[in-house]
């Protein structure tokens, strides 16, 4: 078990979030699940906590649908990413479009995004 803020996680934990692949993604969903079980009084990791996450994520995801165009690369890239948050994603990538003056979602707009989230180590870039 890894020991972050004194919070454990479980190996089979650590295995359940190692579906994502490595990278900004991953990080972000380490984090939020942790902020997630510290808000709920959680002191340990298990893979219930994670999948307890990850339909939160999916209950507000459903709520989303896509607003701009998409060109077809980009939509069959986003697909890639875990059905249970695509569509928070999908309005995230949108919000960041709309704001640069966007109207349709490319590969480079999806590189953009993914490389600020990275360097901030934050989902929402407001």
């Amino acid at each position: 078990m890894q020991q972050t803020e004194s919070l454990l996680w479980t190996n089979e934990a650590k295995k359940k979030v190692g579906e994502i692949p490595v990278g900004p993604m991953r990080d972000l969903t380490m984090r939020r699940v942790e902020e997630f079980a510290k808000k709920r009084g959680y002191s340990t990791i298990t893979p219930d906590v994670v999948q307890e996450k990850y339909d939160d994520w999916a209950k507000k995801s459903r709520q989303t649908e896509r607003s701009l165009d998409w060109n077809e690369g980009a939509l069959e890239r986003i697909m890639n990413i875990p059905e249970f948050v695509r569509n928070s994603v999908i309005r995230e990538i949108e919000r960041c479009a709309f704001a640069k003056g966007e109207d349709v979602v490319t590969f480079e707009t999806l590189d953009e995004v993914k490389e600020k989230w990275g360097i901030t180590t934050r989902f929402h870039t407001k």
